[in-house]
């Protein structure tokens, strides 16, 4: 694993936070929507089933809550990991301009302006950034690699 995709599997984790959090919004919103009644059709007889109507989004609702909840242990864990690593490296610069790039997500352009340095110097120093990185966690990252693919072999 190289040391870019091991700081962006942070980055990945927080994407799928906000995915969850979104899917949780709309779920609440549903949940507790008031459904109206339609007078302009005759109306039928139904045997109840005897469940209530929103017990199904309620039991979604808190799985996805449960689910979420775990990605943010999970995240906290991971930001924590990735700071100590990148707090870890020997030049200030370097690990100031990973830890706004990695874990504030800045952009290249206002990460120059925070430093004090050009935005084409920004990007030349994040490569000799993610360089010291490697050289300094290289044993980590290889313990971190990411699964080859395993070939599937048919039975003959």
């Amino acid at each position: 694993m190289t040391a870019k995709e091991f700081l962006r599997r942070f980055f990945s984790l927080g994407i799928r936070i906000n995915h969850k959090k979104e899917e949780l919004y709309e779920l609440r919103r549903t949940a507790t929507a008031i459904s109206g009644t339609d007078y302009s059709v005759e109306k039928v007889q139904l045997s109840h089933s005897g469940a209530a109507p929103f017990e199904d989004k309620v039991a979604q609702l808190a799985d996805l809550q449960s689910a979420l909840s775990m990605e943010i242990v999970s995240y906290e864990v991971e930001k924590a990991r990735i700071v100590d690593a990148i707090n870890d490296i020997p030049n200030d610069n370097y690990a100031q301009l990973l830890y706004q790039r990695y874990v504030e997500r800045k952009p290249f352009a206002d990460i120059a302006k925070s430093i004090g340095y050009s935005s084409q110097h920004i990007r030349r120093m994040h490569g000799y950034a993610l360089q010291a990185f490697q050289k300094c966690h290289s044993e980590m990252l290889l313990e971190n690699r990411l699964p080859v693919p395993v070939p599937i072999q048919s039975k003959a």
